[in-house]
């Protein structure tokens, strides 16, 4: 129930930031489609923690910053490569292994690799991903770094 709680809250504030309009005719409609989209989720069983995951949201802004930091770093890199040119790159294939519990930390592991700018994420299933970059030391440095803990921190 606390999910369809929050799915209403979310999906107010998502109706109300993009609406700008207020009358009471729109509103009593924006409030019944609101509650009949929750109604309708709730009842279909597709609420729970898994297709919304409070449980992240604790954590959530704090990995966002320090995603933030990485993906700078990240975009930093690629624009060295760019400088150094065809020369510079080096591109590899690697899978990783993971800890991760359920399928949300898992997606989150796979777009986070893949938002960094240099990698990308090709395959993903219960314990191991796979990854290209366009240099080889990205590969090292997703095996050795702090991306795949930060996000098993973040799922529990």
């Amino acid at each position: 129930m606390r999910y369809t709680l929050s799915l209403l809250v979310c999906l107010t504030l998502i109706w109300l930031l993009n609406s700008g309009h207020y009358t009471s005719f729109i509103s009593t409609l924006g409030v019944a489609s609101i509650a009949f989209v929750a109604w309708l989720a709730h009842r279909m069983e597709l609420v729970d923690n898994e297709s919304y995951p409070l449980h992240l949201a604790r954590k959530f802004p704090g990995f966002i910053c320090w995603l933030l930091k990485e993906l700078v770093l990240s975009n930093w890199q690629v624009i060295k490569l760019i400088i150094k040119g065809p020369k510079g790159l080096a591109p590899a294939v690697a899978i990783l292994k993971h800890q991760q519990d359920d399928d949300a930390s898992r997606v989150v592991l796979a777009n986070s690799v893949t938002l960094t700018p240099g990698t990308l994420s090709l395959d993903l299933d219960e314990t191991t991903l796979t990854v290209h970059a366009l240099h080889h030391d990205d590969i090292d440095a997703l095996q050795q770094g702090s991306m795949i803990p930060r996000v098993k921190e973040l799922g529990q």
